[in-house]
């Protein structure tokens, strides 16, 4: 196939052989010289039915380096995600989710909705609750375990990652140009511009 493509853009597509059955691909798109899009992933291949399977390697046996699992959202995440003191990784995404995500096995605990995307990083409480900012300008608190919302905080724009400091005060930067902190109970605390 040959792709016919704007000018300025240019397509990158490589793949390496990494097991009997699997593949690593990478999908890079640049546009007058910046990155536009990238894409890694792992493909691999079922085997066939006579072929006998393998036993899967222990926890202990893999390498460094190696891909314990995938969770694949409807949207892209640009945030990093938040750890759990159980292992639970949260993380939001572009499709407007919030999503818990267990930390072993990468099956999905929990999803929340919210009214746009969730491109900030989550902060977990002491208490276990999350918080998370998303670009329908509010800050929510969902219980880490079940994923039910405990509060929204709305605020005048887009909203950045939240920070808690020891006291459980949540502080909060929106694109509103003003700092909020808020209560953990939703009151605001105060707010500076």
């Amino acid at each position: 196939v040959d792709p016919k493509l704007p000018p300025g853009v240019v397509l990158i597509a490589t793949w390496k052989k990494t097991g009997p059955n699997t593949m690593d691909f990478k999908f890079v798109v640049h546009e007058n010289g910046k990155l536009a899009f990238k894409k890694e992933t792992v493909i691999t291949r079922k085997r066939p039915v006579d072929e006998p399977a393998k036993p899967e390697p222990k926890a202990n046996d893999k390498k460094p380096g190696t891909v314990l699992w995938e969770f694949e959202t409807g949207g892209w995440v640009y945030s990093a995600p938040a750890i759990g003191s159980d292992g639970t990784v949260y993380i939001g995404s572009w499709d407007n989710k919030v999503y818990a995500l267990d930390g072993q096995s990468g099956a999905k605990k929990w999803e929340f909705e919210t009214k746009h995307w969730v491109q900030t990083s989550p902060a977990i409480g002491a208490d276990g609750t999350i918080y998370v900012g998303s670009n329908d300008n509010k800050v929510y608190a969902l219980d880490g375990k079940i994923g039910i919302k405990k509060w929204e905080f709305k605020t005048g724009s887009t909203v950045n990652s939240p920070s808690i400091a020891s006291d459980g005060t949540i502080y909060v930067g929106s694109d509103d140009a003003k700092l909020y902190a808020i209560n953990p109970d939703d009151t605001k605390k105060w707010e500076f511009k």
